[in-house]
């Protein structure tokens, strides 16, 4: 039996002396799942625009993000980037710019006339980097 434990998750620590039990091993193995779970998921990640207007182009995470935030490279301009939330799609009128998905992140050009307001994420040749958390 252990006897001593770890100062933040409380897991079985053995002396020399101590004898092992395997219910004090699966013990130590559960809290560090429920530990490991609660750890964000990140990723970042570059894309090269490709000047598509009519269609979503898809990035895949391997899970699903709370926020998503995509910046032109080289700038911080309003009108160059989009940061999207969990529910809080990016639109522009009634159109998506920028979606969430269960996997990753969906984006779209734009067909718009009015050039100011709108997030420039897919022109063509134009590198982007984006930052996820899940």
């Amino acid at each position: 039996m252990a006897t001593n434990h770890t100062t933040n998750y409380q897991l079985n620590l053995w002396e020399p002396t101590d004898s092992f039990l395997r219910e004090e091993f699966n013990e130590n193995f559960q809290k560090l799942d429920v530990a490991a779970g609660t750890i964000p998921k990140i990723a970042v990640g570059t894309y090269t625009g490709n000047g598509s207007r009519n269609s979503f182009r898809t990035i895949t995470l391997g899970f699903e993000p709370k926020m998503v935030m995509i910046l032109e490279s080289g700038t911080f301009s309003t009108n160059k980037g989009a940061i999207a939330v969990k529910g809080f799609d990016v639109k522009v009128d009634s159109s998506v710019g920028l979606k969430l998905t269960s996997t990753g992140f969906q984006f779209a050009g734009t067909t718009y006339s009015n050039q100011d307001c709108i997030p420039f994420l897919n022109l063509s040749g134009q590198q982007y980097h984006y930052f996820a958390i899940g």
